[in-house]
């Protein structure tokens, strides 16, 4: 995790799916960068595994996207935001 100075923080996240989507989606591992003082997220990099295997990479960074009351981006926010820095 990397904490900045404006209130950003940025970290890997890694999504399983069980069973996989449409049979072979087993995960993915985004970089995504919070705005705790805005409340607010953007994927940095998304990676995609089809069996378990690295399929695609996507280094484009989306929008800012507001985090939405009772999604589990805006739990994942309010957890992460709420962690010290090391």
């Amino acid at each position: 995790m990397i904490h900045s100075s404006d209130g950003k923080i940025k970290v890997w996240v890694k999504t399983l799916y069980f069973p996989p989507i449409d049979n072979l989606l087993t995960h993915e591992e985004i970089y995504v960068e919070y705005d705790c003082k805005e409340g607010k997220f953007r994927n940095l990099k998304t990676t995609f595994y089809l069996a378990n295997e690295k399929v695609e990479t996507d280094s484009e960074k989306t929008e800012w996207i507001p985090a939405v009351p009772d999604a589990a981006d805006n739990k994942r926010l309010k957890m992460i935001c709420e962690m010290p820095p090391h």
